[in-house]
């Protein structure tokens, strides 16, 4: 599915690109509106490509530890909606680590 266009439309929902047609409302709030700065803090974001930014490596166990840290801190804000990127990107679908990493996902 490369190329579909997923990562576009969760950037569209966080208000970090604009639709070129249509409308977009996120919990009930209509873009344009509504200040993007405070919808924002409703909402959670976990990005693989903003692990990529934020760290440099490729060492498994240390992609686990930030991929747990990503969901942590897009959790700090308590947000009504946490948007997930490729929450499992570089990780071991079949690993307890990954495991541990979907319990906390569905414990919201």
């Amino acid at each position: 599915m490369n190329g579909s266009g997923k990562t576009t439309l969760l950037n569209i929902i966080n208000g970090y690109v604009w639709p070129t047609t249509g409308t977009v409302n996120v919990l009930g709030e209509r873009f344009g509106a509504t200040s993007l700065l405070e919808l924002r803090k409703s909402i959670g974001w976990v990005s693989s490509s903003l692990q990529e930014k934020l760290y440099k490596t490729d060492l498994a166990q240390e992609v686990i530890i930030k991929q747990k840290l990503l969901i942590a801190r897009g959790l700090m804000a308590d947000p009504h909606i946490l948007i997930l990127d490729e929450p499992c990107n570089g990780l071991d679908l079949f690993s307890r680590e990954t495991e541990d990493i979907l319990w906390i996902i569905l414990k919201m």
